[in-house]
């Protein structure tokens, strides 16, 4: 670890360096930059005004141990949320540029020399299309840590290659294990680049086997300590069930198609497009040059099942009804292109610098990062949009609960909510990203918590009665209207649209 510590301190002694990290720095801001304003997504008002006990233990029980221990912390000491949630992003953005700057390093130290694409192929690696929905969530700044961790991890990897000390597996496995009760989404992250390593710097199968082998015991460590301890220590935990792989494979595959489908973040075909394009325009040149060779093409092919394998593998030890494929979730699988690339052009060095591939290339690739930056703008757009159409239906809302009060004498106390037919997630024009982008009063944990934060009131949530559910289910509204409330005393009974 001290080793990590002067590796940070000796970057910012280096005049390029400092230049490297302030240029990431403006990346990450033009990316994410709007995040600097309070935002809200249906888990931050769980944890603004949601049961303290009832949210800490649904972090244990994820195997998120110090993420509940941030969270205990910042509630005891009754931090503002927005404060806690520009801190996230401030803790985001800084991560964030330090993962971008030493995955830089690990690039032209091990796999490409020239300096344009070591600079551009990190961005395209790690700010990849469902990293967006890290920043939807107030967690932004625990997710992004753990995209550094994992970095770090990988350069301490590279590092064993090279040397083979049992001193820097031990900092991987550190590493590893860190991020893992911290976030468990981001893990796969390092053996995508683990995997990226070895089989560049294997020189013999037997080689390749055992770093391979050391890998993947590497990898997969961090979560077997954290399942066994969900098993061990919660009855509710997301793996404390038994395995049931072919229940799990299933909803996995039920997925499959959000996920090759980039889940709308960008257009499918342009992400594919790309990636097609690039490989294409390789073998061409491969052919043209008289380079080619089927070994680079056969290690391609082999990270990009790593890639797959990375993403989905991890969901299939969970609890067959816990199997949720998000973007947060596969997180490594965007990085596809990322590591192809950074294969193809080790593998073909003259690629990416001769004319005419190079410009070719370049233009290419600033017309996939626009699009992609274009897509993330709109997707952050509706996010700020969403808050304000949930605060405008929670205050209208609560100026009805002021007028039945003032009406009746009576302080509602109680909220009991159903939906109707067809609960609608999310509002028309309204881009969703798998769960994010959703409205508050689409989720039980939200619900009534959003009308508490924006009425600066405290009702409580209580089971709709029977009554009042058969008469919201037999309705299909569109919009909101005063059909889906009804006073009874001091209970407000609603039905959401």
């Amino acid at each position: 670890m001290i080793s990590l510590y002067a590796r940070f301190k000796s970057s910012l002694h280096d005049q390029k360096s400092i230049q490297r990290l302030l240029l990431y720095f403006l990346i990450v801001l033009i990316f994410f930059g709007a995040f600097s304003k309070p935002d809200f997504a249906t888990d931050t008002y769980a944890y603004a005004l949601g049961d303290f006990s009832e949210i800490t233990n649904n972090f244990l029980r994820c195997g998120r141990i110090f993420t509940a221990g941030i969270y205990t912390f910042l509630r005891l000491l009754s931090i503002n949320i927005s404060l806690i949630n520009f801190a996230c992003f401030i803790i985001a953005t800084i991560s964030l540029t330090f993962a971008l700057y030493f995955l830089e390093k690990l690039l032209r130290k091990n796999f490409i020399s020239n300096q344009l694409w070591s600079f551009l192929l990190p961005i395209i690696l790690l700010i990849n299309p469902f990293i967006i929905e890290y920043f939807l969530f107030i967690e932004k700044g625990i997710m992004c840590f753990c995209i550094l961790l994992c970095v770090l991890s990988a350069q301490c990897y590279a590092n064993y290659l090279d040397h083979r000390k049992r001193t820097d597996l031990f900092k991987v496995l550190l590493l590893n294990v860190f991020a893992t009760f911290w976030y468990q989404g981001v893990i796969g992250l390092f053996i995508v680049l683990a995997t990226m390593l070895t089989v560049t710097k294997a020189k013999q199968w037997l080689l390749f086997l055992k770093d391979t082998m050391i890998s993947i015991g590497l990898y997969i460590i961090g979560p077997l300590i954290n399942v066994i301890m969900i098993k061990l220590f919660f009855a509710d935990g997301r793996t404390s069930g038994g395995l049931n792989i072919i229940e799990a494979a299933k909803m996995v595959a039920g997925g499959l198609d959000r996920m090759f489908g980039i889940f709308d973040i960008i257009p499918p075909i342009i992400f594919w497009g790309y990636f097609a394009i690039i490989v294409v325009a390789w073998l061409i040149y491969l052919f043209r040059h008289h380079e080619f060779h089927i070994l680079p093409c056969i290690q391609v092919f082999y990270l990009a099942l790593v890639v797959f394998l990375a993403a989905v593998v991890p969901q299939l030890a969970l609890d067959p009804d816990s199997v949720w494929i998000a973007p947060r979730a596969v997180y490594p699988f965007a990085t596809i292109i990322g590591v192809s690339v950074v294969l193809i052009f080790h593998a073909s060095p003259k690629f990416s610098s001769t004319n005419p591939s190079k410009s070719f290339l370049l233009f290419m690739t600033c017309c996939f990062v626009s699009i992609q930056f274009v897509g993330f703008n709109n997707i952050i757009l509706d996010h700020y949009s969403l808050a304000e159409l949930d605060r405008l239906r929670a205050e209208q809302i609560g100026n009805l609960i002021s007028a039945y009060e003032a009406a009746s004498g009576i302080e509602v106390k109680y909220i009991t909510p159903s939906s109707d037919q067809n609960k609608t997630y999310a509002y028309n024009g309204i881009k969703s990203v798998a769960d994010s982008n959703i409205s508050a009063f689409s989720t039980y944990w939200s619900d009534v918590t959003s009308l508490n934060f924006w009425n600066k009131r405290y009702f409580v949530r209580k089971d709709p009665d029977p009554k009042w559910q058969a008469y919201c289910s037999s309705h299909d509204w569109d919009t909101f209207d005063t059909t889906q409330l009804s006073f009874v005393g001091d209970t407000l009974q609603i039905c959401w649209p």
